[in-house]
């Protein structure tokens, strides 16, 4: 599935996506190599009052948490922060999957984990990442303490997806207005980029698939001038032009950072997406990130604070 920093506040990332894009949204890909050994914290945490124990926790680095796995978590629980503008009412889908990927950082303890697992999955579209990564939790070692619950969670979701009709392209283009051979070419486009992702065996074939992608949004470009985004595509596929673009290459990222960074000031698009984008283009180009959302296995160092300050100016970012 698509690689998702690759948590999307978002993805609120596609897989048709999500309402917020994720604001670190696939860090957790960095856990891979992470054994299952979790400390015995102090502080014990509960569904009921889970969001507001999270904006007030001061974790403590535990013996068996390396100094870069504790900085990450802590950065994650810090973005969460100001996601959410310290407010408990305002977590959504991506925060609650954030602060699961912090806590099996931290090495939290199972009770933590659990709680933290079961407010993630109770959070409204919580299926689409439980399905979207399916592959990420069943393999990385990181995940094999909660993995038996993921997979209680992943029968109810493929349940759920059978047992409910999906709104074909043409009942949403009518429900909401839009044009429906925009609407037919944006659906084309998401099954194209989900093909083959994540196939090790079928690597070239949806690298092919990418590229006929990209040319299609160029190509829809140069017709609207704009971002297809919310406005003309709709919640479902506002996400789709940033998805190709964010499986691009430096080059095509380049010339579409700027359009991005303006579709999200029109709210056209979320924030977590250009936050994603930025760590992708940057780690590719520079050697580093800003916003720790791309996987470990680029190699991309975290930018110092100066870098930081000047990206987040630069970008009006908070």
């Amino acid at each position: 599935m698509y690689s998702l920093y690759e948590n999307i506040r978002t993805l609120g990332f596609p897989f048709y996506f999500m309402k917020k894009a994720i604001l670190i949204i696939i860090s957790f890909l960095i856990f891979g190599c992470i054994r299952p050994m979790y400390a015995q914290t102090a502080q014990n945490f509960s569904y009921t009052n889970f969001e507001q124990q999270v904006l007030s926790y001061n974790p403590k680095q535990q013996g068996e948490v390396t100094k870069e796995k504790f900085d990450h978590a802590t950065m994650i629980l810090s973005e969460t922060r100001k996601a959410v503008k310290n407010n408990p009412g305002n977590f959504n889908l991506a925060d609650y999957f954030n602060i699961l990927v912090a806590f099996l950082n931290l090495k939290e303890n199972q009770e933590n984990l659990s709680v933290a697992f079961n407010k993630f999955e109770t959070a409204t579209g919580s299926c689409e990442y439980i399905i979207a990564f399916e592959k990420d939790f069943r393999d990385k070692p990181v995940f094999e303490s909660i993995r038996e619950k993921y997979l209680a969670a992943l029968a109810k979701c493929n349940g759920k997806k059978s047992d409910v009709k999906q709104t074909t392209s043409a009942q949403y283009a009518q429900d909401y207005h839009l044009n429906l051979q925009l609407v037919n070419a944006m659906e084309l486009i998401n099954t194209r980029d989900q093909q083959y992702r994540g196939q090790q065996s079928s690597n070239q074939k949806q690298q092919q698939l990418d590229k006929a992608n990209q040319l299609t949004i160029d190509s829809l470009y140069a017709k609207y001038k704009k971002y297809i985004g919310l406005s003309l595509v709709g919640e479902r596929y506002k996400h789709t032009m940033w998805m190709v673009i964010q499986h691009s290459n430096v080059t095509m990222m380049e010339k579409y950072l700027p359009i991005i960074h303006q579709a999200v000031k029109q709210q056209q698009l979320d924030e977590g997406n250009l936050k994603m984008m930025i760590d992708r283009y940057y780690g590719l180009k520079f050697g580093y990130q800003f916003f720790g959302t791309q996987s470990e296995s680029f190699g991309f160092k975290t930018a110092n604070e100066a870098q930081r300050k000047e990206l987040m100016e630069k970008y009006g970012i908070k």
